[in-house]
């Protein structure tokens, strides 16, 4: 009998121990699952209640049970967008990684974010990656922003003309055509879009957004009475709106009216939404009441004070204020958590301005700092960017690019616009070939590394050839034929380069093809018509070795 139990109690042992060993391991899928709906549920539950802090400490908790979810990384999004937090642009890319076929509405939202947030290249890389028959009404509308924004009006309404034939009878496309006409050098256009505009403004559907850009045409006009007034009616229609009630605080500003009630009011309204906190903020430092805004900020709850976007923006107060001793030991006392390098990014800035010593231990600290997330150092390359900081900004861009993450093609664009900005051919170079070694059959591509070569004298013999093949192969694309005429330059084609400039427009306003025809007519002989066209490119952005290279002409 004895035995017999013995062998039971072993039996329940062993019995037991395979349960829990399977139990460990095969329940934790269907537990992690459950876990993580139970924290997406807190996080949603938080955010709900614009509790941020623990909106985002949920949605955290979440993605760790499952990081490849998307619903999780979605969330998490959410959070992030609602934080004003840098680092929604990167997690709209990480959420493009994780599917097979992304649809084009996440492509869309990406490039959405990277506009709000002032990252323009990361926009239209965004865009350049929607499939073109998904090309439609907002990949329109947000390709005319990306336009705007590097302040391409041309092609920003080649995009506007686009969405309007997409959605015909639409009165939106109309609007966003006639606003962008407001802004031209004729009067006579620019009164005629205002004219449409205040026709279109009576639409009950799109109505607003005419009187919204009536009121930025009338606030450049510096009629601030019109200001105030389209400022006030928009407000009638749409008394709930934020930007709006701030546009109108802005135009009671400008008409020298502004009542201290209206400016209480807002602050009243602002510590409900962070980002209203902020924007709120920048309205009173650009407005000579930074001392009146950090006094704001400092009389706010413990929690709001806490947040990422009040605490930059009293930063923002504190150094226009010019209080570098009071920001330094502002940033000394708190933490930003998984945002911290930009903390010690900007410890590294008043170091810099203050000209002291450890600027340099301070700028590696932030650096190294971009390890513990990913997307940091991209994030961080962009912000000090802004700066001015092109040195350290295209060292962090590079260090990204050679990781060969999804984030190198980004990285690179960014490089090729700071070394163009820069005026360095060879920085150029560099960066095309390795935008060629990625992509080797795009077009854009051959051409660019090509043109570089040509005028870096690299392999310049196999450059010519290149660029006679590419002009073979697309006579009518105006960068190939660009490309083609140093070609022909460079190789003493004298005649095709005087046929090349019948089939070009005369460069009244494009300095930069002046450039080119200064080249041609000078290895055409025609010495004194290419002097004309040589004042003419002085005036536009060559990179050094082309404006050598204009010098060099007789």
């Amino acid at each position: 009998m004895k035995t017999s139990q013995t062998y039971l109690r072993l039996f329940l042992a062993v019995a037991v121990l395979i349960l829990g060993v399977t139990l460990y391991y095969g329940a934790p899928p269907a537990y992690n699952w459950l876990k993580q709906e139970r924290f997406m549920a807190l996080s949603k539950s938080a955010l709900a209640e614009s509790r941020l802090e623990n909106a985002q400490l949920w949605a955290f908790e979440a993605l760790k049970r499952n990081p490849e979810r998307l619903a999780a990384n979605r969330l998490v999004i959410q959070v992030f967008e609602a934080q004003g937090h840098p680092m929604t642009v990167f997690w709209h890319s990480r959420l493009i990684q994780l599917q097979k076929n992304p649809p084009s509405k996440d492509y869309l939202a990406w490039a959405a974010s990277a506009l709000r947030y002032g990252q323009v290249k990361t926009a239209q890389h965004a865009l350049d990656l929607i499939p073109e028959l998904e090309r439609k009404v907002e990949y329109c509308s947000l390709s005319a922003g990306v336009a705007l924004a590097l302040g391409d009006k041309k092609r920003a309404d080649v995009f506007f003309v686009q969405a309007a034939r997409w959605e015909p009878g639409r009165p939106i496309h109309e609007i966003n055509l006639a606003a962008l006409r407001l802004d031209v050098h004729d009067p006579a256009l620019a009164q005629e879009a205002r004219m449409r505009l205040e026709k279109l403004s009576g639409d009950p559907q799109d109505g607003l957004a005419a009187l919204r850009a009536l009121a930025k045409d009338a606030s450049q006009r510096r009629d601030f009475p019109a200001y105030l007034r389209l400022s006030r009616e928009i407000l009638k229609r749409a008394p709930g709106g934020w930007e709006d009630r701030l546009q109108e605080l802005d135009a009671s500003e400008s008409e020298g009216s502004v009542e201290s009630a209206t400016l209480a009011e807002l602050k009243t309204l602002a510590v409900q939404n962070p980002l209203h906190v902020a924007s709120l903020a920048s309205w009173m430092i650009a407005h000579g009441r930074a001392q009146e805004c950090l006094l704001w900020l400092d009389g706010q709850n413990e929690n709001l004070r806490n947040l990422f976007p009040v605490q930059m923006s009293r930063c923002d107060v504190l150094w226009s204020l010019g209080d570098l001793a009071g920001m330094e030991e502002f940033l000394q006392r708190i933490e930003w958590r998984k945002l911290d390098t930009l903390r010690l990014a900007l410890l590294a800035k008043v170091s810099r301005q203050q000209g002291s010593p450890d600027f340099k231990e301070r700028w590696e600290t932030a650096v190294k700092s971009t390890t513990s997330m990913d997307g940091m150092a991209l994030l961080l390359g962009q912000w000090v960017l802004k700066w001015g900081w092109e040195s350290e900004a295209s060292g962090l861009f590079w260090t990204v690019a050679r990781a060969k993450t999804s984030e190198r093609s980004q990285a690179l664009q960014l490089l090729l616009e700071t070394a163009y900005r820069q005026g360095k051919a060879l920085n150029v170079y560099q960066v095309v070939s390795e935008q060629l070694r990625d992509n080797p059959q795009n077009t854009v591509y051959q051409n660019n590394h090509t043109y570089l070569s040509l005028l870096l004298d690299i392999n310049r013999a196999s450059a010519i050839r290149n660029a006679e093949d590419l002009q073979e192969r697309y006579p009518s694309n105006p960068i190939v034929r660009n490309t083609y005429a140093l070609a022909c330059y460079f190789s003493g084609k004298h005649v095709e380069a005087l046929e090349l400039l019948n089939k070009w427009p005369e460069p009244e306003d494009q300095p930069s093809l002046a450039f080119k025809w200064a080249l041609l007519l000078a290895s055409g002989g025609q010495q004194e018509l290419s002097s004309v066209y040589r004042k003419k490119a002085a005036q536009a952005r060559l990179m050094d070795e082309e404006r050598r290279l204009l010098d060099s002409l007789p």
